[in-house]
């Protein structure tokens, strides 16, 4: 048996619920830089690790290296369970891996947790274990449509996937949601995560673990974003060609209060390089943008 989840210390956990078997660490930020559609599994690899060696969390050779061996252990295995959480982190791993899997091959459990797995006690992961279902097909079927949409070269695929009323997994849908809210604004042109830093700062936070506690308390989707990954929206924020951040403790500048309040926009100002799964949103436009109360992706058009 193999068991596959989302970082070390869901992995301690599980090993010690005493479970059986082998644990499979599935570690990339999937929701951060380019996940492109039209790649092989070792082409996307490379592309993913390139992007992670870029952010300076590890060198490219060795996550080339950690990504193959997870694969194999994967692509080896008779029987698998996967172990994952409901946020968006856990949901993007999910549905890659259950891509991945040949179902002739590959005997796979689901074990879905709506709780982060890592501060469980031993016995609350025997318990989950015991609650353990053989995916089904419409589970393989939904995972590799979310998949596919997730790595279109445009998001309409994602939404067109969110119109189903009974998705095959319970919390991906949520998930995918919360990735579009990645989109820039129609007001202000920032993602829902920038938007969350500004406010937190002009409400006081300054210091980084202040202000990540404080992006963490206003996040309305479950937890999803490690430290690393924050700091990314930071530096963006702050190393801008018209900064709205200072550097920490971090306050607005004066670009910052106007593109929080609505009277300027972010793209404007900064233009917008960065890849949301397979959609490259890059130059002084975005071709699409949320508005409305019920923030709804629109499709601005090319630009004039």
């Amino acid at each position: 048996m193999l068991h596959v989840t989302n970082g070390d210390s869901a992995a301690a956990k599980i090993r010690a619920a005493g479970v059986g078997g082998d644990v499979l660490v599935w570690l990339d930020c999937l929701h951060e830089g380019p996940v492109p559609a039209g790649f092989t599994r070792e082409e996307l690899n490379d592309i993913r690790a390139k992007f992670i060696a870029e952010c300076g969390w590890e060198s490219y050779s060795k996550v080339v290296a950690a990504f193959e061996t997870r694969d194999a252990w994967l692509l080896a295995a008779p029987d698998v369970a996967l172990w994952f959480e409901h946020d968006l982190y856990d949901q993007l791993q999910l549905i890659q891996a259950l891509s991945l899997l040949d179902p002739q091959s590959t005997a796979v459990s689901l074990i879905q947790s709506d709780v982060h797995i890592g501060p469980l006690a031993p016995e609350q992961c025997a318990a989950l274990w015991s609650r353990r279902q053989l995916v089904s097909d419409a589970q393989r079927n939904y995972a590799a449509r979310a998949w596919a949409a997730f790595r279109a070269p445009q998001p309409e695929e994602i939404e067109r996937l969110l119109e189903d009323e009974a998705p095959a997994l319970p919390y991906t849908a949520a998930a995918l949601q919360r990735h579009l809210r990645e989109f820039p604004s129609f007001d202000t042109g920032l993602s829902h995560t920038e938007t969350y830093i500004l406010e937190a700062v002009a409400e006081g936070a300054g210091e980084f673990v202040s202000l990540f506690h404080a992006y963490q308390r206003k996040e309305r989707a479950p937890a999803f974003m490690g430290d690393a990954a924050f700091l990314l929206y930071l530096n963006r924020l702050m190393n801008a060609r018209v900064p709205l951040l200072e550097a920490e403790p971090c306050r607005l500048t004066e670009a910052g209060r106007a593109v929080l309040a609505g009277a300027r926009d972010q793209i404007e100002l900064n233009g917008i390089d960065r890849w949301l799964g397979g959609v490259h949103l890059k130059g002084d436009y975005a071709e699409w943008r949320w508005s409305g109360p019920e923030r709804r992706l629109l499709h601005m058009g090319a630009p004039q």
